[in-house]
């Protein structure tokens, strides 16, 4: 499967993550937690401006990871599997999910002025969660910039295959794509492994993205 989506927003947060997530630095581990959203029929002005408002807002104060939100531009419809991602990615593996006491310290220093408890169920009136997905980044290349659209090449990757796909990621595609950013300063790449979930019966577990404006 295929999918296009466009970068809405960037956050890079924290010195851990503008020196290594979206720069050239290589850094050991690096996970994203992926969720896939999809907005409630006829919310989606309503929900942008709630991204806009409040889900941006709060991104900027999370000092601990970086913070990407992916509008889908193709699969696009009822259909469709995600309207939007909204990505975190972390060096290391991905921490517990903040606490009600840090999402309301974090709210409050970004200027949200509703509650928790409202901004939830705005949160559930607006859209719902399909779905989480934790990736492990094994190879990159560039810095992805708002704007830019990134090509999402879903794959199945073979039971006890997955060191070779790896391999064939990164002595193939990798140059490839190293070659491509010296002509293209806005290009970038990425190889990523499914973590969670996981099992035999999953459709895909291996993305290779390219991104450009």
């Amino acid at each position: 499967m295929v999918k296009i989506v466009k970068a809405m927003s960037v956050f890079a947060l924290g010195v851990i993550f503008c020196a290594a997530a979206f720069g050239q630095a290589q850094v050991a581990s690096m996970f994203s937690r992926d969720n896939c959203v999809k907005v409630r029929e006829g919310k989606g002005a309503e929900y942008a401006a709630y991204l806009t408002d409040v889900v941006l807002k709060l991104s900027r104060v999370r000092v601990d990871a970086g913070e990407v939100a992916l509008l889908t531009v193709a699969p696009a419809g009822r259909s469709a599997g995600c309207d939007y991602h909204l990505v975190s990615t972390y060096n290391g593996s991905p921490p517990e999910l903040a606490s009600r006491e840090k999402t309301e310290a974090d709210m409050k220093k970004a200027g949200i002025t509703m509650s928790l408890d409202a901004m939830r169920a705005k949160r559930d009136e607006l859209s719902f969660l399909v779905g989480t997905n934790i990736w492990r980044w094994q190879e990159r290349v560039g810095k992805m910039s708002k704007g830019s659209y990134l090509r999402l090449n879903y794959f199945k990757i073979q039971a006890g295959q997955t060191g070779e796909w790896v391999r064939m990621e990164s002595t193939g595609w990798k140059p490839l794509a190293e070659a491509a950013l010296k002509e293209n300063p806005g290009y970038a790449w990425r190889a990523a492994t499914l973590t969670m979930p996981g099992g035999a019966n999953l459709p895909h577990n291996g993305i290779p993205s390219s991104f450009s404006k």
